[in-house]
């Protein structure tokens, strides 16, 4: 397994990153909040997107700094879930470069 840091506009995120042979394909997977990339369901989807010769990176989001928690808590922050989406973006984008 390969581990890469990416750049997002909210700090780093780490692809821990399960190629396949002669993939056909990739999937990216991420956690839900608590959650890690060694969660039950996500090492069950990674084993079967594997065994369908999908390549897997297995996503942890950038966690948010305390000046972003703050600006979001004073309602300067983008809406409810831009942050996320915003970080799945920059994730596929360096996927396909």
């Amino acid at each position: 397994m390969t581990v890469v840091d990416i750049d997002t506009q909210y700090g780093p995120a780490r692809a821990h990153l399960r190629p396949a042979d002669e993939a056909v394909g990739s999937l990216i997977l991420g956690h839900g909040a608590g959650g890690g990339v060694a969660a039950r369901d996500l090492v069950a989807a990674t084993e079967a997107a594997l065994s369908e010769r999908f390549t897997v990176a297995l996503v942890e989001q950038p966690t948010e700094s305390p000046d972003a928690a703050a600006r979001r808590r004073r309602g300067s922050s983008m809406r409810r879930g831009s942050r996320s989406s915003s970080t799945w973006r920059g994730l596929a984008w360096w996927g396909n470069r």
